[in-house]
């Protein structure tokens, strides 16, 4: 499966059923507006407080300059239709666009009442919580190991607290039903889909884990419908709903365990492993607060800075600078940062925060030959500039650029082909089978004078033997 991104590919994905389900949540209808792009969220706003459908012609008339600005007003719409957000219909012969109903009271409700529901806390628990430097560094350690299992069978992956009141995940099946892995846990090895899982950014790696998270839950619930092994099973709209609950939680606000239904705590439970949740006592009851990886969950956290902590890479980056001679220089300590470097360039000095390597014909061929691609590759380094490379255009040297692409492009000009050897064959027969081999899909090669073939189809190959037993 391919990175899925955000909560709108998620969405996409599922039947329209579906999606009216998760509307019935204020949380999923609040993280869908918040994905839409600009333009999309406009026109949402424009037809929040309007009960009636509004015709196509009106709607396209909110376009003044159709020639230059018609195709961002199609991808708008298109947009809002695969989501379901805009539905269509018909009046008097005329197309209409409304809001989906529930989508939007549920948008309305939050208009007007903030789309939040605090609890007060008392002082001491306040006082407990964990700063936001800890948030960082555990959302960090935990989301490192879960890429470090991944890409390394030696790693155990990330464990709960030993106090923490939880059930673990199970991880390895996720990654399993989302061919990131194969294999067992002991005995496990790393897909090319999950070579491409971790060339991503966080926020996409964190819904493409999370994606298959809720559809693994959502069949569990489906097909037995009842608690499994003790624990109870989350339904779809009830676990989308949570989720994107948690997506909205101030960062770094405790919140009581206790206050969580079975199936919340659960699902919970999971969050603290992966990071996005901090879990900490206080005089004898467990509390948690949503890390800036969590807030990743709707595009952005209310508390704070929205914008930033979206783009944040709470799961640790480095700071690459690559020369025009080839030569990688990342200033960094992440141990998955580190490797990644290793997938595609030669290493060549490792310091305790300082990383140095090169881009080769070698290094580069073995990284496609695990299906990384070379736009992948391009993209990794732009996305991990050093902030001073960054801000000038282009972030990576034409040449460096240019060159890796040629070496996909020389590894994809020639492609194996199984095929079969045949010789020592009677000229007569030959000249039989060759006429045969070219009114058929096979291929022949060779000169006849040496009564050789090569058959390139498996059911050439059958026929070629059928043929000359008769």
């Amino acid at each position: 499966m391919q990175p899925v991104g955000n909560i709108t590919t998620f969405l996409r994905h599922l039947t329209t059923e579906q999606r009216a389900t998760l509307y019935q949540s204020p949380w999923t209808c609040q993280a869908v507006f918040r994905s839409l792009p600009s333009l999309a969220k406009n026109y949402v706003l424009r037809m929040l407080m309007i009960e009636e459908p509004v015709p196509q012609d009106v709607v396209d008339a909110w376009i003044a300059d159709v020639r230059q600005f018609g195709s961002f007003h199609k991808q708008a719409l298109r947009s809002l239709l695969s989501l379901d957000v805009y539905l269509r219909g018909s009046e008097a012969g005329r197309s209409t666009y409304r809001l989906h109903p529930t989508f939007q009271k549920h948008l309305q409700w939050s208009l007007s009442t903030g789309g939040q529901m605090l609890q007060e806390l008392p002082l001491y628990v306040l006082e407990s919580a964990p700063t936001q430097d800890q948030l960082d560094s555990y959302a960090h350690e935990q989301w490192e190991a879960l890429q470090m299992y991944i890409l390394d069978s030696r790693y155990p992956g990330p464990d709960l607290p030993p106090d923490v009141p939880a059930q673990p995940v199970d991880f390895h099946s996720v990654l399993l039903s989302a061919n990131l892995l194969v294999g067992s846990p002991d005995m496990r090895t790393i897909t090319d889909t999950g070579f491409q899982f971790l060339m991503c950014d966080s926020h996409r790696q964190l819904w493409t884990f999370l994606g298959q998270y809720i559809r693994d839950a959502a069949a569990a619930s489906h097909a037995e419908k009842k608690e499994s092994a003790g624990e109870a099973i989350a339904d779809l709209p009830s676990l989308m709903s949570f989720l994107m609950q948690l997506g909205f939680m101030h960062v770094g606000r405790p919140y009581a365990l206790d206050s969580l239904n079975s199936m919340e705590a659960i699902v919970a439970g999971h969050m603290m492993q992966l990071g996005l949740l901090f879990p900490f006592e206080a005089q004898g009851s467990t509390y948690f607060s949503p890390t800036r990886l969590a807030s990743s969950l709707c595009g952005g956290s209310s508390g704070g800075d929205a914008q930033s902590t979206a783009n944040a890479d709470i799961a640790g980056g480095a700071h690459i600078i690559v020369e025009s001679n080839f030569k990688v220089n990342a200033w960094t300590t992440s141990r998955v940062q580190r490797s990644l470097l290793s997938l595609f360039c030669r290493q060549e000095a490792v310091l305790p925060n300082f990383w140095v390597g090169s881009l080769t014909h070698d290094s580069v061929n073995a990284a496609l030959g695990t299906g990384i691609k070379a736009e992948e590759i391009i993209e990794y380094l732009k996305a991990h500039a050093h902030p001073h490379v960054a801000m000038r255009k282009p972030i990576l040297p034409e040449n460096v650029a240019d060159q890796v692409r040629l070496w996909q492009a020389e590894a994809e000009r020639l492609k194996p082909d199984p095929a079969f050897f045949l010789t020592h064959l009677r000229a007569a027969s030959f000249m039989m089978q060759l006429l045969h081999s070219l009114q058929s899909t096979a291929s022949c090669f060779g000169p006849t004078v040496r009564h050789a073939r090569l058959l390139r189809r498996k059911q050439a190959m059958n026929e070629y033997v059928s043929t000359s037993k008769q």
